[in-house]
C-alpha cells in the first residue's frame, strides 16, 4: 500500500511538473510571436491590459499608482515580437521590470521593497477550491489576519460565478502571493491580475506593507481589507480598447 501511494504522489508530481512546462512552453511561444505594424493607446496599465488582451497572455502588474503613470500614452510598434511590445511598453516609467514565470508575463515594479510589497509574502500552506473568485476570496481572508490581524473579524459578502467559470483546485507549500495568483491566472478566466500600490514610501500599514487600493478606484483599502488587488479577463481589455 506504501508503495502504491508513493507511486500515485510520484505521478501528481510529475502531472504537475509537465502542466508547470506546458504553460512555460505555451507562453514562450506566445512571446516569440512577431507583430505586425500596430498601436495602443490608454494608461501604463491599460496599454499593458490591451497587450494582454490582444496575444491572449496570461499577466501580472504590479504598479505604483503615480500621475505619470496615470496619463495616456500610445505605443506603436511594427515587426516587434510580443515581448518586446511589452517591454516597450514598460520602459515608458521608470524602475519596472519585466519577467515571466508560472506561464505568466509579470511586469512589477521596483519601487516597492520586497519587505513591504504582500505579492512577495509566503505561506506555509494554502488549499483552496472553485471558482477564481472563491479562490481569491479564501485568499484574502488568510493574508488579511496577516496583515491586519483580528481573531474577532467576521466575513461576509457574495461572490459573482458565471455558468462557464473553470473550477480550480490549488495545492501549494510555501508559495508566494505571486504564484498563487499566478495559478488562478493560468487555471481560470481571469487572466490579469494587477496591484496597485501607493507611491507613498511611508504609507505603510502597521504591519509595515505598503497600502494597495483598486485599479478601479481612487481610495485605498482600509488596513482591515489589505492587501488589495483586481483580476479581469481578457475581454475587459478588449473593450478597453475600444472604448473612446
Amino acid at each position: 500500500m506504501q508503495r502504491l501511494l508513493t507511486a500515485a504522489y510520484l505521478g501528481l508530481l510529475l502531472s504537475s511538473a509537465c502542466l508547470s512546462q506546458s504553460n512555460e512552453d505555451n507562453l514562450s511561444q506566445k512571446l516569440d510571436v512577431r507583430t505586425a505594424s500596430s498601436r495602443v493607446e490608454g494608461s501604463f496599465v491599460e496599454a499593458l491590459g490591451q497587450a494582454a488582451g490582444m496575444f491572449n497572455i496570461s499577466m501580472g502588474i504590479s504598479w505604483l499608482d503615480t500621475e505619470s503613470a496615470r496619463q495616456k500614452r500610445t505605443i506603436e510598434y511594427e515587426n516587434a515580437t510580443v515581448l518586446e511590445l511589452i517591454e516597450k511598453i514598460a520602459n515608458t516609467e521608470p524602475d519596472y521590470e519585466v519577467t515571466a514565470a508560472n506561464g505568466v508575463v509579470h511586469v512589477s515594479t521596483m519601487s516597492v521593497p520586497p519587505a513591504q510589497n504582500f505579492l512577495h509574502m509566503r505561506i506555509p500552506t494554502f488549499s483552496a477550491g472553485g471558482t477564481s473568485g472563491e479562490v481569491q476570496a479564501t485568499l484574502r481572508m488568510r493574508l488579511h489576519q496577516l496583515i491586519s490581524p483580528d481573531p474577532r473579524r467576521g466575513y461576509g459578502g457574495s461572490i459573482m460565478i458565471g455558468k462557464d467559470d473553470p473550477k480550480l483546485n490549488l495545492h501549494m507549500t510555501n508559495a508566494s502571493v505571486e504564484d498563487i495568483l499566478d495559478s488562478v491566472a493560468v487555471g481560470s478566466n481571469d487572466k490579469v491580475w494587477v496591484a496597485t500600490f501607493d507611491e507613498r514610501p511611508d504609507h505603510l500599514t502597521a504591519t509595515g506593507f505598503r497600502r494597495a487600493a483598486s485599479l478601479l478606484s481612487k481610495r485605498l483599502a482600509p488596513d482591515e481589507t489589505q492587501p488589495f488587488w483586481d483580476m479581469f479577463g481578457w475581454e475587459y481589455w478588449r473593450r478597453v480598447a475600444l472604448s473612446p
